[in-house]
């Protein structure tokens, strides 16, 4: 089909600790490629990484915002006729393996490819009015899905993997230590799975007291939380003393998984005794794999409590003051609608 310019107003990472407001222009579209008019985007914590220069695959330069969702605006020529229509409404899956190396191709276990890229991180993203992705990196969602809803599909397809990764068995005890967007929507998943008890543990009180609002999970304070007590632990912090307290409160036979993402150069430290004696499985999650189209359902069916979690939105315009209200974590998942 023709494709014509599209301008564009993005916010983009042009220096370490700097995002600034820019204008681009989408001159061309890849034969495999789709122009989509953002509806939404939100801001994630590995933004705040991207920005500090603690990611080491982010690309300076680069427009940010890999939690996304849009309307097809024009397809590329090579794109099978049907596959996707002009005003189709999808979300974006922002991590893009080769499909060639011996981890997309052997295991398969995508998100360790050897050779990954990053929509929002490696390659322009969707904090901007128009964004240009794979085809192959797009689900399509209902008309009728809310933008602000859809944004919320790539964490919970995170967190979804990360529930997968812990085998939740129907009676477990949890603990989520983080009362953020990915904490909260950890104790939803697992209160879904089967969880018998489930704990949040944040130092936040403002957070505590919305937990309260949508969610069975019981909000605790940090000094609250019972050591060798918890048959699964979500880490959803990444900071060294929470990734500590993370291992310290599962019980004997007990799974801690590792979704906070901390800084590389990060050090813990861990009894082995304990992991010995308790037979302690520890597991990092990482990414999204297989995961998009269950958290595009779930979305869809309503079992998120959406209105919850979505706390502030903010205009493009506005950028400066959405960055502001997350960076303080005012509120909890801030979305942007160019």
């Amino acid at each position: 089909m023709s494709f014509t310019a599209a301008e564009s107003i993005s916010i983009v990472w042009s220096k370490k600790d700097k995002l600034t407001h820019e204008k681009r222009t989408f001159a061309s579209l890849g034969p495999n490629e789709l122009l989509i008019r953002v509806e939404a985007c939100g801001l994630c914590g590995t933004d705040i990484h991207i920005c500090h220069g603690e990611f080491p695959d982010a690309i300076l330069g680069s427009i940010i915002g890999h939690e996304f969702v849009g309307r097809i605006v024009a397809i590329g020529e090579n794109i099978p006729s049907g596959q996707w229509q002009v005003d189709d409404r999808i979300v974006v899956d922002p991590n893009m393996p080769c499909h060639s190396c011996h981890w997309c191709r052997t295991i398969p276990a995508p998100h360790m490819c050897s050779h990954p890229k990053a929509i929002g991180i490696s390659r322009d993203g969707g904090m901007s009015q128009y964004a240009v992705i794979p085809a192959s990196q797009a689900y399509k969602i209902p008309h009728d899905l809310p933008a602000e809803a859809a944004a919320l599909t790539e964490p919970l397809a995170c967190v979804l993997h990360a529930v997968d990764i812990a085998t939740v068995k129907p009676g477990s005890s949890a603990l989520v230590i983080g009362a953020g967007p990915i904490g909260i929507l950890a104790a939803t998943v697992l209160v879904a799975s089967g969880c018998s008890r489930v704990h949040v543990a944040e130092s936040n009180q403002s957070r505590r007291e919305r937990i309260k609002l949508f969610s069975p999970a019981e909000p605790i304070e940090s000094s609250q939380i019972e050591r060798g007590a918890y048959d699964l632990v979500l880490e959803c912090v990444g900071l060294p003393q929470t990734l500590e307290t993370a291992v310290e409160a599962a019980a004997p036979k007990g799974t801690v998984v590792w979704i906070g993402v901390a800084a590389p150069d990060a050090r813990v430290s861990i009894n082995p005794f304990d992991v010995y004696r308790k037979e302690l499985t520890i597991r990092g999650s990482y990414t999204n794999p297989f995961t998009m189209v269950r958290a595009v359902n779930m979305l869809a069916a309503g079992q998120i409590k959406w209105e919850h979690i979505v706390t502030h939105v903010f205009s493009l315009e506005q950028f400066d003051e959405a960055w502001e209200t997350h960076v303080k974590k005012t509120g909890l998942k801030v979305c942007v609608k160019p």
